[in-house]
């Protein structure tokens, strides 16, 4: 939580009104980022990173999750040799296509896992 010894002492206010239920979400974020909802809210106003902090569980998920992405890009790496030293893997065209697109989802499960926002999930490359 917040120190109470600020170099800097805090003495002018801003009133800001929010819905309840903003309220309450706000509050849940800076839980969850191991701040006051005040300093949450400062940090959000001068655009400083909150990050929130991840349980140890979903490290270790993440973690394995990104075992099986290996995995998953070894399959793909031994279809395009396959084919390039004139096999022809059966389905190869539809198990490529399963691949990724189970690799895209491994990708999006790991940044939800580590609380990225949506604009961040974008750019996560896993």
């Amino acid at each position: 939580m917040e120190a109470k010894y600020d170099v800097k002492k805090k003495t002018k206010q801003h009133l800001l009104l929010l819905e309840p239920e903003q309220k309450e979400e706000w509050k849940k974020k800076a839980s969850l980022a191991g701040m006051t909802l005040n300093k949450y809210i400062r940090r959000c106003v001068e655009r400083r990173q909150t990050t929130p902090i991840q349980p140890a569980i979903n490290i270790k998920v993440v973690a394995e999750l990104s075992r099986i992405g290996n995995n998953l890009n070894q399959q793909t790496k031994a279809i395009h040799t396959a084919l390039k030293s004139g096999e022809n893997p059966l389905n190869w065209q539809e198990n490529l296509k399963t691949v990724e697109e189970v690799a895209n989802l491994l990708r999006q499960i790991q940044a939800e896992l580590m609380g990225l926002s949506v604009r961040d999930r974008e750019d996560y490359k896993g």
